[in-house]
């Protein structure tokens, strides 16, 4: 199925629509689109020698709203390539402003090294999520490469607006699992519920939580988890990875992945942590045979809490365990006592 929007902006709904492909993408859309969804609607990109297809392969700006979409890549059977993204943006960002949106990426080749798809991937545009939207997103497995991304954008991530999001990178082999939410720009949450884990490595390494190669990473709301994927043979991924983290509010749970053979990731690792606000934060090392992670590494050392504790607000609570859930260091500010109310006679 392919929606042409030429130079115009079009709105399709797909009505409880089922299309599976034999080959390529289930839907293709080009220009700027907006997808409507009423029931169920399922999407099954093609499997593949070369490249498994996608369910939703998008050239233009991509807003999807309303009921229930279940995009998914096809497999690769191949020998180059990978496993197809659920959803796939050539050009454009990719926006859901609410229903709810399943996309998970196809595997790569079992026999081959090639990695498994996305569950949602921009490729030059940003992936913005908001209006109580429930996504879940699943990278495939590459059983001899790379897993794939929960969700990757080259732009920048945003969840606001009570969304659920829930994104798991897929399981790799000699590279590595694949990330929860990847961005080469900003990771933005501001509110909802966020669930972001790392895939499994077994020779390579496991995947982040949450990762940002360039633009930071900013919480200000929500609940948010980030796990790092274990690894047998290599580290164990972080919870959450960036230059700049920042966590100004909001309840939030990192924690490092494990190693068999190497070395435990950390819980947040940064070259710089801006804790401030009334946040709550626990972090978690992970354990490793050659050693274990930090809970919260910045620029290699475990952050002093003493250091940021004048900048937390009232009812703010920072807590680093070590590998084994060991305190190892704790910050907690109280709440201002409210006075009692004067007794009056007869009430």
């Amino acid at each position: 199925m392919t929606i042409d929007a030429g130079n115009d902006k079009v709105e399709v709904t797909l009505d409880n629509v089922n299309i599976k492909a034999d080959s390529g993408s289930a839907l293709t859309s080009n220009g700027d689109v907006t997808l409507t969804l009423k029931g169920e609607n399922h999407l099954t990109g093609g499997n593949g020698d070369t490249y498994g297809g996608d369910g939703i392969t998008s050239s233009g700006s991509l807003t999807i709203s309303g009921g229930t979409v279940t995009a998914t890549g096809g497999n690769n059977t191949g020998s180059d390539g990978s496993g197809g993204s659920g959803i796939y943006s050539v050009s454009g960002s990719v926006t859901i402003s609410g229903g709810t949106v399943n996309a998970t990426g196809g595997e790569g080749s079992k026999n081959n090294s090639t990695s498994g798809g996305s569950g949602i991937y921009s490729d030059s545009g940003d992936v913005t999520i908001s209006g109580g939207s429930t996504v879940t997103a699943k990278g495939g497995s590459g059983t001899n490469s790379s897993g794939g991304y929960g969700i990757c954008s080259s732009g920048g991530v945003t969840i606001s607006g009570g969304s659920t999001v829930t994104a798991n990178g897929g399981n790799g082999g000699s590279l590595g699992g694949g990330s929860g939410i990847y961005s080469n720009g900003s990771v933005t949450i501001s509110g909802g519920t966020v669930n972001a884990n790392g895939g499994d490595g077994q020779d390579g390494y496991g995947g982040d939580g949450i990762r940002s190669s360039s633009g930071g990473v900013t919480i200000s709301g929500g609940t948010v988890t980030a796990n790092g994927g274990n690894s047998t043979n290599s580290s164990g991924g972080y919870g959450i990875s960036s230059l700049d983290v920042a966590i100004s509010s909001g309840t939030v749970t990192a924690n490092g992945g494990d190693s068999k053979d190497g070395y435990g990731g950390d819980g947040i690792h940064s070259n710089d942590i801006d804790l401030s606000g009334s946040l709550e934060l626990t972090a978690k090392a992970g354990k490793g045979t050659q050693s274990n992670g930090k809970a919260l590494s910045q620029n290699g050392r475990e952050l002093d809490l003493n250091a940021i504790k004048d900048k937390l607000g009232p009812g703010a609570k920072v807590t680093a365990t070590d590998a084994d859930g060991k305190v190892i260091d704790q910050v907690s500010i109280p709440r201002p006592v409210e006075p009692e109310k004067p007794v009056i006679p007869g009430e």
